[in-house]
């Protein structure tokens, strides 16, 4: 017969409030990249370079400040894209939608086309098999959607950007994926 106190401690979980969640330390290069895309972000915004200018209709959030914001959330997610690829590219989807809202940031669309390519290559492989073909559809429908409502061929050119920035990172992702996965399995037999 055992006691009570004779019994090992359960061990405590995370919502018991005793461990504090860890996020793993990002590689080396994977630093370098965010302060370079920072840096980069941060030299155009002091040149006053923008996508757009301020009175574009497009443009909700007027001035040079509101650019940093999207830009230092890309540069933060940049720190998470090997360890955790699919929270990073979740939270840069959000901050490119915010960036689309300011003037806009070169440095911040190419620091979201490296999120998605990293989630093809680092993400599980259920992410890596549906970001092509959800972002393929995406550009198909911005590329098809605009020209259906305003009937100008320049309406095209949306479905440029968007192929442009989504479905050629995921599926350039994809290609070296499986170069990889296939390099693996040569070099186990």
């Amino acid at each position: 017969r055992t006691v009570p106190t004779d019994q090992a401690p359960g061990a405590r979980t995370v919502l018991d409030g005793g461990m504090a969640v860890r996020l793993p330390r990002p590689p080396r290069f994977d630093v370098w990249l965010a302060l370079a895309g920072l840096a980069g972000g941060l030299l155009l915004w002091g040149f006053g370079l923008s996508v757009r200018p301020g009175h574009d209709p497009g443009v909700l959030f007027d001035g040079r400040w509101p650019l940093l914001v999207p830009l230092a959330v890309i540069g933060a997610c940049e720190l998470l894209r090997r360890t955790a690829p699919r929270t990073a590219l979740l939270t840069g989807t959000l901050a490119l939608a915010g960036d689309t809202m300011t003037q806009g940031s070169v440095a911040t669309i190419l620091m979201y086309t490296d999120l998605m390519y990293a989630a093809v290559v680092y993400g599980t492989p259920a992410t890596a098999r549906l970001l092509p073909r959800i972002t393929g559809l995406l550009t198909i429908a911005a590329t098809v959607v605009p020209y259906a409502v305003w009937r100008v061929p320049e309406a095209l050119l949306i479905g440029v950007v968007v192929g442009a920035v989504a479905f050629g990172p995921a599926s350039t992702g994809l290609i070296v994926r499986n170069h990889r996965d296939a390099a693996d399995a040569a070099r186990l037999r």
